[in-house]
């Protein structure tokens, strides 16, 4: 059994996670957004075969999305840090004594709203979704 401790930060590529929502009829709200990055620390618990580790992970997350939201004629750039959750599992195989690929699927958990007005039923707003990631890695070992 192995058992360890991880952080890291990604950068997001694309127009992932923003959409625009109108809550009311016909108003002229709404907002448009996109994730930055992503960032973790998570615990790591696997077990190892030989040069094979399988292991499950999870623990805190925090995505950076930037984004503009709309209400009437006024426009605000924004930018917002939403933290939530990871969990995920991988498999890791160490190739010699210093190197080391891995494959790994992450699953965050955010389920946040941004408001361009003081209630969201007034205008535009923003949810911030959850977030699946799918990483290939490799390791150097000192």
């Amino acid at each position: 059994m192995v058992f360890g401790v991880e952080g890291d930060i990604s950068g997001v590529f694309g127009n992932g996670w923003g959409k625009s929502v109108c809550e009311v009829g016909n108003c002229d709200s709404g907002a448009h957004g996109a994730a930055q990055g992503l960032a973790s620390i998570r615990g790591r618990l696997g077990w190892a075969f030989d040069r094979t580790l399988l292991y499950a992970t999870g623990g805190v997350a925090w995505g950076l999305y930037q984004g503009q939201l709309m209400s009437g004629s006024s426009q605000k750039l924004d930018s917002k840090v939403a933290t939530g959750a990871v969990v995920g599992a991988g498999v890791e195989w160490k190739y010699n004594q210093n190197l080391s690929f891995r494959l790994e699927g992450l699953h965050y958990m955010f389920n946040k709203s941004f408001s361009g007005d003081s209630e969201p039923a007034e205008g535009g707003f923003l949810r911030i979704r959850n977030v699946d990631v799918v990483r290939v890695g490799a390791s150097y070992h000192f």
